[in-house]
């Protein structure tokens, strides 16, 4: 798995779409911050704080290109042997409102800017591998399919910028961005895999027509 360093001095930048002048401070926000979650304790990890000010709501995301949250790699990730995007949001419950992944956005471009995730103003709740629930004061996880994400024409597979954001005002703190490859079996015996090294499958050995009649009926 390849994860984004989110530290001051790993070479990645985060910068929110819209410049803090003197008279919008404040309004668009997208920089390193410490842990929201009470009781952290000793995680001095930073994470990342994302804030728009104002809702984009009517016409939906009519405004993006104003809130991202926009976290450039000095280093790309090529994700063409990738198979998920995992991370992780938090939101605290006075923020709750409305909260739900069509409201948020995750896009991927590569180094000519040729976007992947979140076309147009969709969110990516068409995206996401297994369900999600989003739940208010706490981390949560979301996977998603980088299968599912639909791309524009000659996207390289190097992943150069990561946008972010959310069509409601609200503070959202994201963290552990982690791409991880697609399972290669080791032991192949006939059309059985060990199921352990699939992941996300807990039980012995099964089949791989079994195998994908499973996930269909499971994430239709």
């Amino acid at each position: 798995p390849q994860v984004v360093d989110l530290t001051e001095n790993g070479g990645n930048t985060f910068e929110p779409a819209t410049e803090p002048t003197e008279s919008n401070k404040g309004d668009y926000i997208f920089e390193l911050a410490t842990n929201p979650e009470q009781g952290s304790g000793q995680d001095t990890k930073k994470v990342l704080h994302w804030y728009a000010r104002y809702p984009d709501t009517e016409p939906v995301s009519y405004w993006r290109k104003q809130r991202y949250g926009i976290l450039k790699l000095n280093n790309p990730i090529n994700i063409k042997d990738m198979r998920f995007l995992t991370f992780q949001v938090y939101v605290s419950q006075e923020d709750g409102d409305g909260l739900s992944l069509n409201n948020l956005y995750l896009e991927l471009l590569d180094e000519n800017d040729v976007q992947k995730g979140s076309l147009g103003t969709t969110g990516i709740n068409g995206a996401t591998y297994g369900s999600v629930e989003v739940t208010t004061d706490q981390w949560v996880t979301v996977k998603l399919d980088l299968h599912k994400m639909k791309e524009q024409d000659k996207f390289s597979g190097n992943v150069k910028t990561i946008r972010v954001g959310d069509n409601y005002s609200r503070n959202i703190y994201f963290r552990n961005f982690t791409f991880i490859p697609k399972a290669v079996p080791s032991t192949m015996t006939g059309f059985t895999t060990d199921q352990e090294k699939i992941p996300d499958y807990g039980s012995a050995t099964v089949s791989y027509t079994h195998l994908r009649a499973h996930e269909t009926s499971l994430h239709l």
